[in-house]
């Protein structure tokens, strides 16, 4: 059984970017002097010492990049102290450390020190880091560090990165998580591609889409589509699922009331019967039809849905 692989440097990245909404001033020496003090850390530094760090680098990013590249090339620099200028060269997010980032990539033979050029990497983000990024994950054959690759590229929105996610939608629904994860990430972009994948010949590729378009995404130019779908897919539980989606991507109440009645009609699986008229009762109930004519999608629910599962994982998994 796979499980979950997160990329450790990018993690890290994260949790200092936490910080990143106060506000500091500082010179770049005295900045300098702070990344190097990362090196001094066994363990996680102290949370003030994170968020000075941050806002320090935000700051003076422009002056503090030039210098982080030297000392990324003085030999004499220890690889705990390397790692905190790679860290901080994603920080300052400059273009024109990409290169740099690139070079440090190849040469190291260090698979820890890798991921930190990524992760910074993916933090500057630009099309120069997000194609590497992509050489990077065909060069890659380890299932786990492909998923952790995909999902840094989805957190850039980097769109090229579209093709290579097929995989993703094959696993089984059991790791319907790692479809949210990616496709919840790269957010609209990932639509155009979905729709494509609706009446896939693959039974988990045409489930994944439908749930990240229907239960995640909540993408109403999906409708049609799924609804099509629903009346030629043979696999009952997908249908379930597809009649589900269909209440969340439809929001006009009369059209969604008209196919509910349509399944009660036409259909002889009895559950889906079943399921079309709860449905109907739950608009009834609700009042949506006498309050108003549409129903709004709530980008907000949705990302306080998706960090709920993203702490489920994040527990079950470590």
């Amino acid at each position: 059984m796979r499980r979950a692989s997160f990329l450790p440097a990018y993690a890290f990245v994260m949790l200092i970017l936490a910080f990143c909404p106060f506000a500091a001033l500082s010179e770049s020496d005295d900045t300098l002097l702070k990344v190097e003090g990362l090196a001094s850390f066994d363990g996680r530094p102290p949370d003030p010492y994170l968020a000075d760090l941050v806002n320090a680098i935000e700051a003076d990013s422009v002056n503090l990049t030039d210098k982080l590249i030297a000392r990324l090339r003085d030999k004499n620099s220890t690889k705990r102290q390397l790692a905190a200028y790679v860290l901080a060269l994603g920080l300052a997010r400059q273009e024109r450390a990409v290169d740099e980032l690139i070079r440090v990539h190849r040469e190291t033979r260090s698979e820890v020190f890798k991921e930190h050029c990524l992760a910074a990497l993916a933090l500057i983000g630009g099309k120069k880091s997000g194609d590497y990024l992509l050489s990077v994950l065909d060069a890659t054959v380890d299932a786990d560090t492909r998923l952790n690759l995909l999902n840094v590229l989805a957190q850039m929105k980097h769109e090229e990165a579209l093709p290579r996610s097929e995989e993703i939608l094959k696993l089984d629904s059991f790791y319907y998580w790692q479809s949210v994860f990616f496709f919840g990430k790269m957010g609209d972009k990932a639509i155009p591609f979905l729709l494509t994948k609706i009446d896939d010949k693959d039974v988990n590729v045409r489930a994944n889409a439908i749930t990240v378009l229907g239960q995640w995404l909540i993408a109403t130019e999906a409708a049609n589509s799924i609804e099509a779908q629903f009346w030629k897919e043979d696999e009952s539980e997908l249908r379930e699922l597809a009649l589900s989606s269909l209440e969340n991507t439809i929001p006009d109440v009369a059209r969604l009331k008209s196919v509910l009645e349509r399944v009660i009609v036409e259909e002889k699986n009895s559950d889906l019967v079943e399921f079309a008229s709860e449905a109907i009762d739950r608009l009834s109930r609700s009042q949506i039809a006498a309050a108003s004519s549409k129903r709004e999608v709530s980008a907000v629910s949705f990302q306080k849905e998706y960090a709920k599962l993203f702490t489920r994982v994040r527990q079950k998994y470590g």
